[in-house]
């Protein structure tokens, strides 16, 4: 096999189409044929390690789709194992968008909140803000009413009442990763009968909102502050023969745990003086310790953060950045998969299917006094 006509495109684009009139002349320019060679080499290589990871990251830069404007600082999150995206919009109400379709849905009016989809997809829960109150025979504790949405019918269904501050903190963390088991705090004095269908409902007294679960042992994960030692500490209610909950202490002084991955492993923000960066721990429920490592450590504060289901490629925002960038794990090249032409915001998200991310970006208003952040998504070309 020849490697001229290989060449022939490289070396017409590069202005030396002549070379080819003269085998002769060619080969007495082994040097220049050596540093083509060697380009195409590392350009071949570049291709098959970016496929290795499943994204390219130039075919996204035309697909962002603007998804909704003037969204809230509520986070939005992909629903169970739909392709529907879950946010709420300033003055506007609760909404969930359908990929599918590209509808966006109103499900519920304004100071309405998102909380959490159902493992299957097929129910929304979320809380109606105004409806908090003090709970029965308390002056400090609040409790607010519980509304689900189910996706075939469309219909909206108050259903129980619960803890508010548990429930505003525990993002997703209500439900269990299968079932229709809701995990829901503290149980309040005021109460309701749970209309049809009724779900089983946990009741614990953990001190802290359970954020996120963990599968091998099922276990639910919460932080709060411990005013006795002045620190965070890591809340773990564990539900296995020896259901119990356990308190860590990690080394670091200020962390906030984000999410876990396919592999059982849990990431967590660190704040530090110098920046906020992200480490990825394994949590040993028999010793009650966390084993962690840095995954992406930035100059500036990380504000988004999100992995991908092979547990080692990551996709972040970053303080003024005018992009979303992905990386592998531990490492420091980060490429940038989005082209805003806005200062990207807080959130980034991967769609439970791996073939979509979500993210905000932020432009000034009207009269440029303050921020208004839009959501956009944008299709991850996979192989």
């Amino acid at each position: 096999m020849h490697l001229f006509p290989l060449l022939k495109p490289v070396i017409t684009v590069l202005g030396v189409e002549k070379i080819h009139h003269s085998i002769r002349g060619f080969w007495m320019k082994k040097k220049f044929f050596l540093f083509l060679l060697l380009i195409i080499l590392l350009s071949i290589n570049k291709t098959l390690a970016d496929e290795k990871h499943g994204l390219h990251a130039a075919d996204t830069y035309k697909k962002e789709i603007l998804v909704a404007e003037n969204i809230t600082n509520v986070r939005p999150f992909w629903c169970g194992q739909r392709n529907v995206l879950i946010y709420s919009a300033e003055e506007k109400g609760l909404f969930y968008y359908d990929i599918k379709t590209g509808l966006n849905v109103n499900v519920a009016d304004w100071g309405n909140t998102p909380l959490a989809c159902s493992p299957d997809g097929e129910w929304l829960v979320y809380a109606d803000k105004f409806s908090v109150r003090y709970d029965k025979g308390t002056v400090e504790i609040g409790v607010v009413d519980v509304w689900r949405h189910e996706f075939k019918t469309g219909k909206n269904q108050k259903f129980v009442i619960a803890d508010d501050g548990h429930v505003s903190s525990a993002r997703e963390g209500i439900f269990p990763p299968k079932g229709l088991t809701l995990y829901l705090g503290r149980r309040p004095n005021e109460r309701m009968e749970m209309p049809e269908p009724v779900w089983e409902v946990v009741w614990s007294q953990r001190k802290s909102g359970g954020h996120l679960w963990l599968q091998d042992p099922p276990a639910i994960i919460g932080v709060y502050g411990d005013p006795d030692k002045d620190r965070f500490a890591l809340e773990i209610e564990v539900f296995d023969a020896e259901e119990r909950i356990i308190t860590i202490y990690p080394e670091f002084q200020t962390f906030y745990p984000l999410l876990t991955d396919k592999q059982n492993r849990v990431y967590m923000t660190v704040e530090e003086n110098d920046g906020l960066r992200v480490v990825r721990c394994t949590v040993d429920v028999k010793e009650e310790k966390l084993s962690c490592h840095t995954v992406l450590q930035e100059d500036g504060h990380v504000k988004g953060f999100d992995v991908l289901s092979d547990g080692e490629t990551a996709v972040f925002t970053r303080d003024d950045d005018r992009c979303v960038r992905i990386m592998l794990t531990g490492k420091k090249k980060a490429d940038c998969i989005t082209a805003s032409r806005y200062v990207i915001g807080n959130y980034v998200a991967i769609s439970p299917d791996g073939g979509w991310m979500t993210f905000t970006a932020n432009r000034k208003s009207d009269e440029g006094n303050h921020d208004i952040s839009d959501l956009y998504i944008v299709e991850l070309k996979k192989d």
